[in-house]
């Protein structure tokens, strides 16, 4: 007999030599020969009934063919219910069935690329995340949850497998703010999984010209100085005494708050801080970190007290650096404080706590040296580079002089930052750095304020060596926050903990 061959001829072959002969019941109701060849000429597009494989099992007993059902028709069978099982979970439709679609469809539907999307495109687009039901559905997911309804937080090894699971499911997020990258864990997978699509030629790799025709190019502009600062009236003469009068404090005090709208409009057009200090000669007295403070409230009158909130939260933060600090040098600094936690001053402990900090935020971001031949090498932050780009310990100001000359030999700005003489567990003197000024301050937390104040009111950018440090100092000791901060997730992280 003809038929048109297909891939189980050799099945075929196989059960046209049978050992022994079928039950008389199936002679009488059907020819077995005819029947098996038209079942298989047709097996590609036939789905075997689940009530139906008993009977083909005992048929291919009888015949002593049990190893065609066990191999070739369980495998068949298995397959196609764990592929249809698999196709209805994710809401599939076959090609066959799209294609029918689509000739019956009124629309003209031009054949290009858009229009060969893989079936899960469509999917992952109208999937929605419910993190819950995904928790939910997997071991791991539920003891998760249970360890976060009992500590009302994660570890860093649960948030890796919660990462792990969301992966796993193929969900991804957004980029957050006007920043060019996200950041985290789930962030980085992601864009390793894209950058092999991309090398494969499986997903498209948009290029410059693309994203110069797309992309407006613009980017918001940084700080306060986008705000408008209406000057005060008939200040002429109290402009003319600053400029030229050496007033008693209490004087320039008035004078300065009086004149503070039109100063802050000239620091914004100002074109560099030397120019600022020039003009406002007043900047430079040893008191002028309080003239800085009457700025700063002007910009941000409802900011919080950097007291207050030190003096209420580093309890929690002392309990943060215990289970997140790993540096060996700044451990030694804990188990320092832990062992004599009476004979150690609230300086001391004050000065440790930001110190140690910079363990917690150690420094994603590198730095470009020069060797002695020239040659350029990209280093990347250490713990110690942030920490030294806030605060420096020498024995005399003169130690602070030659620190100075390292930092202009390296090409690096020198921004604020505090300099204490002596060590972190005696200081002798706390001094805050600024430009070519120098304030002596009575404490570790007054020296953090004035340095931050400075930022903001020079509209300074934070130290990149430490800039996730002055993020969280900003965050939790001032309570400011603002759509110009860049995002990092281990910031998120330790913020979120700490409320």
């Amino acid at each position: 007999m003809e038929y048109t061959p297909h891939i189980s001829d050799s099945f075929l072959h196989m059960l046209q030599v049978p050992s022994s002969t079928p039950p008389a019941e199936v002679v009488e109701t059907m020819n077995p020969d005819l029947y098996l060849q038209n079942s298989l000429t047709k097996m590609s597009e036939f789905h075997y009934p689940v009530e139906d494989l008993p009977i083909l099992k005992k048929f291919l007993e009888d015949w002593g063919l049990t190893c065609v059902y066990q191999t070739c028709i369980g495998i068949l069978v298995k397959f196609e219910s764990q592929l249809e099982k698999w196709k209805s979970d994710l809401n599939i439709v076959d090609i066959d069935k799209r294609t029918e679609l689509a000739e019956t469809s009124t629309l003209d539907i031009s054949m290009n690329k858009a229009n060969l999307e893989p079936p899960l495109k469509s999917f992952k687009l109208s999937q929605e995340l419910n993190v819950d039901v995904i928790l939910n559905s997997s071991t791991q997911g539920s003891l998760i949850l249970d360890y976060y309804r009992q500590n009302n937080k994660l570890n860093d090894g649960i948030r890796s497998t919660l990462v792990d699971i969301l992966i796993g499911q193929d969900t991804y997020f957004m980029k957050i703010g006007c920043n060019k990258n996200p950041k985290g864990k789930l962030y980085a997978k992601f864009y390793n999984s894209m950058r092999n699509l991309k090398n494969t030629g499986l997903v498209h790799t948009t290029t410059k010209l693309e994203k110069n025709k797309t992309g407006s190019g613009n980017q918001e502009k940084d700080g306060w100085t986008d705000r408008e600062f209406v000057s005060e009236n008939e200040i002429d003469y109290i402009l003319d005494e600053l400029k030229h009068n050496d007033s008693p404090f209490p004087d320039l005090e008035k004078n300065w708050k009086a004149s503070v709208n039109y100063r802050l409009n000239y620091i914004k057009n100002s074109e560099s801080t030397a120019s600022i200090l020039k003009t406002w000669k007043q900047y430079s007295i040893p008191y002028g970190h309080k003239l800085i403070d009457i700025d700063y409230h002007a910009l941000f009158p409802n900011g919080d007290s950097i007291y207050q909130n030190f003096e209420e939260k580093s309890p929690k933060i002392f309990d943060l650096l215990m289970e997140k600090v790993k540096d060996i040098n700044c451990r030694k600094i804990l188990d320092k404080i832990q062992s004599s936690d009476n004979n150690i001053s609230e300086n001391s402990k004050n000065a440790a706590l930001i110190y140690l900090l910079h363990a917690v935020f150690a420094p994603t971001s590198k730095k470009i040296t020069k060797d002695e031949n020239g040659k350029k090498n990209l280093i990347k932050y250490s713990i110690k580079d942030s920490q030294d780009s806030l605060i420096v310990f020498g024995e005399s100001v003169e130690a602070m002089q030659h620190h100075f000359q390292s930092l202009r030999t390296q090409g690096n700005p020198i921004q604020p930052f505090i300099f204490i003489v002596g060590s972190l567990f005696a200081q002798r003197e706390i001094l805050v750095y600024f430009d070519t000024i120098i304030y002596k301050v009575h404490s570790i937390i007054r020296s953090v304020e004035v340095c931050y104040k400075i930022f903001h009111v020079f509209n300074l950018e934070y130290p990149t060596q430490s800039y996730i440090v002055w993020l969280f100092i900003q965050n939790i000791f001032f309570g400011l926050k603002s759509k110009f901060d860049k995002p990092h997730s281990k910031l998120a992280q330790v913020l979120s903990e700490l409320k």
